[in-house]
């Protein structure tokens, strides 16, 4: 899934992801460094996926219950 051109402060749609290994990726404007993380999603959970604007940029995966 790819969401482009996301600015700061703003959020993308909902997306559906399949049980298992997930790899998040994220490419920032300006920036040499590319950060990714990886989760197992699972059927009975929502996932939000946060960049981090700090040095270097991070990741971080917010989990909540359905």
């Amino acid at each position: 899934i790819n969401h482009n051109d996301v600015q700061p402060g703003t959020v993308t749609n909902y997306q559906e992801v399949s049980e298992g290994a997930i790899e998040v990726t994220a490419e920032i404007q300006n920036e040499t460094i590319t950060p990714t993380k990886n989760f197992n999603s699972e059927n009975n959970n929502n996932y939000t996926i946060v960049i981090l604007n700090s040095t270097p940029p991070t990741i971080r995966i917010d989990v909540t219950d359905k």
